[in-house]
């Protein structure tokens, strides 16, 4: 005879195990979305929003310990993924990874970005542009912006590519801020395409006299 304190212990057991499988089973079944950069910022609502559209969502992240902190507030449906956009050998185990658990990629948002790598505490935007115009900005800071918000992104995608083709309607969103909208540039009144043209003609602040 088993005893009954073992007997209450397997069912325990057996029912805790039954609800996991089930919650894998779920987390199989539904639509897979990666977000690189969503620890926090607008990659942290990207990723909020998704687990609400019925999504499980991988939460990329450079550090794994801030994406595990992420997911916490992301919810049930969120998983951390170390991913480092700029770190080939980080984009190949990710990509992996993505594999081995699911098979297949529904959508990929290409989030993670960066708008600098020197601007210092307490220094005002405007003082960083006077540093930062193409006549005089460091060419160490366009590798550093353009390896993470041009080539990271291509390389992201080309990873996941394979991933992105075996699901039924895959999805690839890039996001970007209003300076690299064309249509905002392409209309002549807007701020945006006034200060590109601004940025051109000036290579010093023109004159308010």
């Amino acid at each position: 005879m088993v005893p009954v304190v073992f007997q209450a212990y397997q069912d325990v057991s057996n029912t805790t195990c039954q609800r996991h499988n089930m919650e894998e089973s779920n987390m199989q079944n539904k639509p897979v979305a990666l977000v690189t950069g969503a620890n926090q910022g607008i990659g942290l609502q990207i990723a909020k929003d998704l687990v609400a559209q019925g999504f499980t969502v991988l939460v990329g992240s450079r550090n794994l310990e801030r994406g595990e902190a992420a997911t916490k507030e992301v919810g049930p449906d969120a998983r951390a993924l170390q991913l480092d956009v700029t770190d080939g050998a980080s984009i190949a185990a990710a990509a992996e990874r993505v594999r081995k658990e699911f098979g297949r990629l529904d959508v990929l948002v290409n989030n993670a970005a960066i708008s600098n790598t020197s601007k210092l505490p307490g220094q005002s935007i405007a003082e960083y542009a006077k540093l930062t115009r193409a006549s005089n900005v460091s060419l160490d800071e366009v590798r550093a912006v353009w390896e993470t918000n041009v080539f990271g992104v291509l390389a992201v995608t080309q990873a996941m590519l394979p991933l992105l083709r075996e699901a039924p309607a895959a999805r690839i969103v890039n996001v970007s801020s209003g300076v690299g909208s064309l249509t905002a540039n392409s209309i002549r009144r807007s701020p945006i395409a006034r200060s590109s043209a601004l940025a051109t003609l000036h290579p010093r602040p023109p004159s308010t006299r």
